[in-house]
């Protein structure tokens, strides 16, 4: 879901945990056929027992706690192995290593399903290998039942929550050390710029951008910028310029510095503080306040749910009119609800106190793209357009809305619209193709992506939906024209 981009074929976002009942009747499987010349009458005695069932304990734990560190896994399956060779309670003596089953019938796979395992292992009341039991379809069942048991935290369920908070401490520590935010990308400036020294760049850069000459705009503006890097306009203006070109990486870095340009007066402690761990207070100049608002759409566009929404938070607390807070007595309690719900009802409120502020509604059909919830998004950005008819940003945004929520009439309505107001504007002519796309309409779409290449021929995304649309038109023959970039050839076959 994106606020001002159109996604090609974007696969589902799935849950991180499988099914879990179907998970554990295929491990237990899978270590049944493992041990498939176990005795079905007699324990496991031998040493060799004990390193097979150590090595899949192992690699069962690997597989539910992916990517931990190599310590956690050999601390689960030592906690395990001790569990399985306590010594009996029983007046039975089982020899040293054999597994010991819990009560009713609970096998050692359910056992180590579990981070803190039980202490109460008793002795085994009939003498079966593991290898007889993990066969038995009973037991199976049972092993699955457990799994699915409400009262029980699987595996994935836990370790996620447990990455979670591990991967946020790390994350503002690394942030604290370095003094920017790890994840960030330095914005990269061309080679050899003609307008490097050029004391009239600002101006010239305002007008190649007025005059669709985007590549042109974009060498202005970063040798304004690296004259001047606190020029917070001109940083604006270059993360606004590689949005058009749809370039939303370059966007967002240029975007960023726009805004640190802002945060930075503020500082007392650090000795530097990036955009993500800038604090907003107070009013911020009308550029700063276009490139957080700016910045939320980029993080959408790029799937960044989190970021998107951290900068909309942003952006609200640096505006003038709607920093303030919402009366408890409105928000009701906030213990309860998501940053986006909470988000969302701050948004409501300005709403309601200034229900022609375009800014507002184009903010509203930002969160709604968030939430998937594209009707209402469309209806947000319609209202905008009511008080900014010749916004072709806008135009944008309510097509891409549209073709996200699977309307591309509609779509393609809006990207026309926003063209019409700018024929130089590339990312929409990229998304009326993916649009055509989408609706299998391969040949048009061919076309708006080449008539988009030929004013951004750097897009790689690009030629990749190109590559995309050949093969889907049975046109392999096309790949190598594709490989070598060659437009004109490209251009005279799709005019």
């Amino acid at each position: 879901a994106a606020a001002s981009k159109a996604h090609q074929n974007t696969p589902s976002m799935l849950s991180h945990a499988n099914n879990t009942a179907n998970a554990a009747l295929a491990a237990a499987s899978s270590i049944t056929n493992i041990q498939s010349t176990a005795d079905s009458k007699t324990q496991i005695q031998s040493q060799q027992d004990l390193v097979e069932l150590q090595a899949i304990a192992r690699q069962r734990a690997r597989q539910h706690f992916q990517d931990a560190p190599e310590d956690f896994i050999e601390e689960q399956v030592k906690e395990f192995m001790q569990q399985i060779s306590a010594p009996t309670t029983s007046a039975s003596i089982v020899t040293p290593g054999v597994a010991q089953a819990q009560e009713q019938e609970q096998n050692w796979a359910s056992q180590f399903g579990q981070l803190h395992l039980h202490d109460d292992a008793t002795a085994i009341t009939a003498p079966k290998t593991w290898a007889e039991e993990f066969a038995a379809p009973q037991a199976q069942q049972d092993w699955a039942a457990e799994f699915e048991t409400a009262d029980r935290t699987s595996w994935a369920e836990e370790f996620t929550s447990l990455e979670g908070e591990f991967q946020d401490n790390f994350d503002e520590e690394l942030k604290a050390y370095l003094g920017k935010d790890p994840n960030e990308t330095e914005y990269e400036f061309a080679q050899n710029n003609p307008y490097l020294g050029d004391p009239q760049a600002m101006e010239l850069g305002e007008k190649f951008l007025n005059e669709g000459e985007l590549s042109q705009a974009v060498l202005a503006f970063e040798a304004v910028v690296q004259a001047d890097p606190t020029n917070s306009k001109a940083w604006y203006l270059l993360g606004s310029t590689q949005n058009e070109c749809d370039e939303d990486v370059k966007a967002i870095a240029a975007l960023r510095r726009c805004v640190e340009t802002y945060s930075k007066p503020m500082q007392s402690t650090a000795a530097s503080e990036s955009a993500e761990t800038a604090t907003v207070s107070g009013p911020a100049n009308e550029f700063v306040l276009r490139a957080l608002l700016a910045l939320s759409v980029s993080y959408t566009n790029e799937l960044d749910y989190s970021r998107a929404l951290d900068f909309m938070r942003k952006w609200m607390d640096a505006h003038p009119l709607y920093h303030g807070e919402v009366s408890p007595a409105l928000m009701g309690d906030t213990s309860t609800m998501s940053s986006h719900e909470v988000l969302l009802q701050r948004l409501t409120d300005k709403r309601d106190r200034f229900p022609m502020d375009a800014d507002i509604h184009q903010a509203l059909g930002v969160m709604y793209n968030l939430s998937r919830e594209y009707d209402l998004a469309a209806q947000a950005f319609q209202i905008a357009l009511r008080a900014r008819p010749d916004e072709y940003h806008l135009w944008n945004k309510l097509g891409a809305s549209c073709a996200n929520g699977g309307d591309s009439r509609e779509a393609l309505k809006a990207y026309r619209r926003a063209v019409q107001l700018k024929p130089q504007y590339v990312r929409a002519w990229v998304n009326v193709g993916t649009s055509y796309s989408n609706e299998g309409q391969y040949d048009q779409a061919m076309r708006y992506y080449v008539k988009a290449l030929k004013m951004n021929p750097d897009m790689k995304h690009v030629w990749g939906y190109l590559r995309t649309n050949v093969i889907a038109l049975g046109r392999e023959d096309l790949l190598e024209l594709i490989q070598l970039r060659n437009l004109d050839e490209l251009t005279r076959m799709f005019p």
